[in-house]
């Protein structure tokens, strides 16, 4: 969302980032339209942790332009507001952003002590995997919700979505899983996308790309 990591080798769920030029700020200054959408949120605008909710689940909060602007804040929306918004183009922001809980995100652990037994254990096997199957499971549930819009089906329209990954299993915190932080990203076109000229169906690029080369995007 700024670029860059401002330094910071960790998440804020309140702001600190005091960044201006933001992707919102450019998406704003285009004349388009943009929103967060969060799981379990309780409400929009919500910037402190509540049940399974944390700030820290989407970007936007971290930076005091967006946090402390209530117009902007409150365009971070529960996730359930995103099957209303993407009905109609006129609802419909330009840029979403969505993202699971801290018990779906397929991160660990969630609680204490079996879930850390679970997540430990977890980082013995070859695939290292800990809660994957809850994010498989918000996944499902999720994207269809996209795939079933109105919005996406439009033949007018160009839409795309990207599932992707803050990091693989890298933990220098821990001291394990030196990986290279390789991550899976997946980007589907809407069919008015692939109308238009980008290329559909299954296949995979050899070509190095980065979060910053997503944001340039």
């Amino acid at each position: 969302v700024g670029g860059t990591d401002f330094g910071l080798t960790y998440n804020c769920g309140t702001p600190c980032i005091d960044a201006e030029t933001t992707l919102v700020s450019n998406i704003e200054d285009a004349g388009k339209t943009w929103s967060g959408y969060a799981q379990s949120m309780p409400a929009p605008g919500t910037l402190e942790p509540t049940g399974d909710y944390s700030p820290e689940e989407l970007p936007f909060y971290a930076f005091s332009s967006i946090a402390n602007d209530p117009a902007r804040a409150a365009l971070v929306k529960p996730l359930e507001q995103m099957a209303t918004d993407f009905a109609s183009p006129e609802t419909a922001p330009n840029f979403a952003w969505f993202a699971a809980n801290e018990d779906f995100n397929g991160e660990g652990p969630i609680d204490f002590p079996i879930g850390m037994l679970n997540f430990l254990l977890g980082q013995l096997s070859p695939a290292h995997q800990y809660n994957v199957q809850a994010l498989d499971q918000f996944l499902s549930e999720t994207v269809p919700v996209i795939m079933n819009s109105p919005v996406w089906n439009d033949p007018t329209l160009k839409t795309a979505v990207v599932v992707t990954f803050d990091e693989d299993n890298n933990n220098t915190y821990l001291g394990f899983s030196k990986e290279g932080n390789h991550i899976v990203t997946v980007v589907i076109a809407s069919p008015g996308a692939i109308a238009a000229g980008m290329k559909g169906g299954a296949f995979t690029s050899a070509q190095q790309y980065d979060h910053y080369g997503l944001l340039r995007t």
